[in-house]
């Protein structure tokens, strides 16, 4: 993941410089503990091109900032399901149950993962 990611975010400054479109993008929240969004929050840290500029626990929301080619709803979508995925991962390896399972319904409900 960190290798295609790096190689994405080279590859729209090499080809657009200062003018390489960025975006946030707003996804769903389903770890509860501090522990977990921090993992998160983290991995997402250490993913080239991408920030984490605010999470909002109440309305269960983590912001993302994401540079590389974002130039429709499309590619929103795309680095909403990266994250997505990156949360399932941190979940099913330090969250609850309740978690997993919410996390997976959110994730069928957008038509990011096949239902199984």
């Amino acid at each position: 993941d960190l290798v295609v990611s790096s190689w994405q975010v080279s590859r729209e400054t090499e080809r657009h410089g200062p003018r390489a479109r960025a975006g946030i993008v707003a996804v769903p929240l389903y770890a509860r503990s501090d522990r977990v969004i921090a993992v998160v929050a983290g991995l997402v840290v250490l993913t080239p091109g991408s920030s984490v500029l605010q999470i909002d626990r109440p309305g269960r929301l983590m912001y993302v900032y994401a540079l590389g080619g974002l130039r429709g709803p499309e590619d929103a979508e795309h680095v909403r399901s990266q994250t997505m995925t990156l949360q399932r991962r941190v979940l099913a390896a330090l969250g609850t149950d309740e978690e997993l399972s919410a996390c997976l319904r959110g994730e069928r409900e957008t038509g990011q993962v096949k239902a199984s």
